[in-house]
């Protein structure tokens, strides 16, 4: 039996509800805060709970089964629990006052929570084997696919499979007997704490490496986030086959609670795409790629192209999941002609990068690594970023405070394009071959054959 919690509770009122959900006798789920009580919660889903919130109470429902979202973050699919009326129900009321119904339901149990057909697939004999929580199309060619192709380069078997809140120790079970794996890599340290230690006390013979692929700084602005490394860390302390796996430095994280730290950085392979060649009487043109979060720092990049858009003829080109309307309005304010593209895949964002784009902007507050840099320096594309992005030339970064540095920053580029775009070049081929060595020099010695 399996009975999930509404969305729409606050986390407040937590304390008050679960005890109520306990004397059901079933298990239960709730929505994005099973790290603030694991004893009791399996989380269901990533999902926001404003998100789907919003997505219920258009539709009148209260009760959810499943969600599955799409490549870009988008409901794609939601299944309902209707509460058989014959049943009394248990009535629970949040603080605005309003009654929220709980009771046991056979079709819950159903095939809501197994994963979805579309991504399973038949796992391999392998040494590494990647744990996905969802299936996002881009992330898996990148960590999934490109990932595997780079390690099976240097003679280490990849594969991975996909589980969920609801399954991941049983999912995780099967996975490592049928692929015989030395290593799971668990991406973006998604795994619950209590299952992390339940399997690897299950399978001394494995290294659980839960990796998270953010900066300390912004790894402390998510609670929940926080809260599930910070276990996942001192798991690490007690078992021996724990690691706690970042792209970044290992030294970045040596203070959290004497953590067992692995450094595994992104690995890089040179983009295979034709490379265009920058016409000197065209108009230059700028990029702005990243997901929509106030991290990537769009604003200040527009505020940048706008200032420049004073003094030269430019153009804009924008790829991600989401534009906002107003990015949108700032740029058409700007007078700035811009092409946003939405995200498909990599191969298609490199192609559009080498084909159109001259400089890139990256404004991060924060980053541990940042893709889209390296890829556009292999291109021969010089970035203007802040210091969050370390590898980035220092005659390159600038405050995004002020942006009246990016547009120094941007002419002088521009005015020895030639120059720059080979440095570009450099810098990426230099930066990835370090990342590359780190990364099979850490997790070559893991591998048990």
């Amino acid at each position: 039996m399996l009975a999930v919690l509404s969305c729409n509770v606050r986390e407040r009122d937590l304390p008050r509800i679960i005890p109520e959900l306990k004397k059901t006798g079933q298990k239960f789920a709730l929505f994005g805060y099973s790290e603030s009580f694991p004893d009791a919660l399996i989380q269901a889903s990533f999902t926001h709970p404003s998100v789907v919130r919003s997505y219920l109470s258009k539709r009148g429902q209260t009760w959810v089964d499943a969600i599955t979202l799409d490549g870009y973050g988008n409901l794609k699919r939601v299944s309902f629990i209707r509460p058989d009326k014959s049943n009394p129900p248990y009535r629970l009321s949040d603080s605005s006052g309003s009654g929220s119904s709980c009771m046991p339901c056979e079709d819950s149990v159903k095939s809501g929570y197994t994963n979805d057909e579309s991504i399973q697939k038949d796992l391999r004999e392998c040494d590494v084997l990647s744990m996905f929580q969802q299936a996002f199309p881009s992330w898996l060619d990148c960590r999934g696919v490109r990932f595997g192709a780079f390690l099976e380069k240097h003679g280490i078997r990849h594969d991975y499979y996909f589980t969920n809140r609801l399954n991941e120790v049983p999912a995780t079970r099967e996975a490592i007997k049928k692929s015989g794996c030395s290593v799971v890599l668990i991406d973006l340290a998604v795994m619950l704490p209590v299952s992390l230690e339940k399997l690897a006390n299950e399978f001394p013979e494995v290294t659980f490496i839960p990796i998270i692929h953010c900066s300390p700084n912004y790894h402390h602005g998510g609670k929940a986030w926080f809260n599930r490394t910070i276990a996942q860390q001192a798991i690490s302390v007690r078992c021996e086959n724990v690691k706690f796996g970042t792209v970044m430095d290992r030294d970045r994280y040596d203070d959290f609670h004497g953590a067992d730290v692995i450094s595994l950085p992104n690995f890089f392979d040179i983009p295979e795409v034709d490379h265009a060649v920058k016409d000197a009487d065209a108009p230059p043109v700028f990029s702005m790629v990243g997901r929509n979060d106030n991290v990537k720092g769009v604003p200040a990049s527009i505020s940048i192209l706008s200032r420049l858009r004073e003094e030269m003829e430019l153009q804009c080109i924008g790829i991600s999941t989401q534009f906002p309307s107003d990015h949108r309005a700032k740029l058409a304010q700007a007078h700035i002609p811009s092409s946003l593209i939405p995200w498909t895949t990599w191969q298609k964002s490199l192609e559009i990068i080498a084909s159109y784009v001259d400089v890139g902007l990256q404004l991060s507050q924060s980053e541990s690594f940042n893709l889209v840099s390296i890829e556009h320096m292999a291109l021969g594309k010089p970035m203007i970023a802040t210091p969050a992005i370390e590898y980035i030339p220092q005659d390159w970064q600038i405050n995004p405070q002020n942006p009246r540095e990016g547009v120094v920053v941007a002419k002088r580029i521009l005015e020895n394009y030639e120059e720059e775009s080979e440095k570009a070049r450099i810098v990426a081929l230099t930066v990835g071959t370090r990342c590359n060595q780190i990364l099979l020099e850490n997790l070559t010695p893991l591998i048990k054959r």
